[in-house]
């Protein structure tokens, strides 16, 4: 082969390499770290002259000091925009006991009426089935002030405007139970429901709630363009993974998340970065 052929082909062999370098250095160093706020507003039905600030996040995924000292960024970007009610949609850890130890920073977490959380499939450990650990971690959470809803409701009054924060139990660790988390709930109070799956739409009854806000995708953690979200983690469509939409009669806001393990090993995320969801609830 010629020379000049040779270099040709080295030289593409090396940008080649050096993209792909730094593709995978950006996802795994970069973007897992670099927070995201995004805005929503949502007219609530029965909200008069009643206009409240909720911050949602989800997915921390928290395992190790690193992850723990980036919750810590987390928590004080959230306390910059003095939410009245903070909403954690679950999947605290990964799958181990020894995590649970890093959720610490969400003890500073402030808001007027209080924070409320409901848990995910990984906060139940791996194979999603560990009710135990899933009760040491609500443990710790509770011991933090933040109200744990697993299959319960919370009314709350703001200026003489009444609704419901309806927290549901993780559905792949079988524990969902949506006649329970309803009990004593009034038709005509609106119903803002959390879930840490967005696969809530399809169950039966949530049609009937103002308002729900998951998380568990990631936003795909990888989306590409052209292609869009890389993991299928759900029975949603993938351009579902992410934002506002409405879903069967379901009005559903599904976060990217904070955290951004891949199969619980390393961190990455690419054009998927973590989150901060804003909201305004009027």
């Amino acid at each position: 082969m010629p020379k000049f052929k040779m270099r040709r082909r080295t030289t593409a062999i090396l940008i080649v390499f050096l993209f792909l370098l730094t593709f995978i250095g950006y996802g795994m160093f970069v973007e897992p770290f670099k927070i995201s706020i995004s805005h929503f507003s949502f007219d609530v039905k029965g909200f008069s002259n009643l206009s409240i600030k909720i911050v949602l996040i989800g997915d921390m995924h928290v395992g190790n000091r690193r992850e723990m000292k980036f919750l810590s960024k987390v928590v004080n970007e959230i306390n910059y925009y003095q939410p009245d009610i903070i909403l954690l949609a679950g999947d605290f850890i990964n799958y181990y006991e020894e995590e649970i130890q890093f959720l610490g920073p969400l003890k500073n977490l402030t808001a007027k009426y209080g924070v409320y959380a409901v848990l995910g499939n990984h906060d139940y450990g791996y194979g999603y089935h560990n009710k135990e650990l899933a009760n040491k971690v609500e443990a710790k959470l509770e011991n933090m002030n933040i109200n744990v809803l697993r299959n319960e409701n919370v009314l709350i009054e703001i200026n003489k405007t009444q609704f419901y924060i309806i927290g549901l139990d993780s559905i792949l660790a079988g524990e969902c139970n949506l006649t329970q988390a309803t009990i004593n709930v009034k038709e005509d109070i609106p119903k803002i429901l959390l879930c840490h799956n967005p696969d809530v739409v399809f169950i039966n009854g949530t049609e009937n709630f103002d308002l729900i806000l998951s998380g568990h995708t990631h936003g795909g953690a990888i989306n590409l363009p052209l292609i869009g979200p890389v993991f299928k983690v759900t029975k949603l469509e993938r351009k579902y993974y992410h934002g506002f939409h409405e879903i069967n009669g379901r009005k559903i806001y599904v976060t990217r998340g904070i955290g951004s393990r891949v199969l619980y090993f390393f961190n990455f995320r690419l054009n998927a970065p973590p989150e901060i969801v804003v909201i305004e609830l009027y």
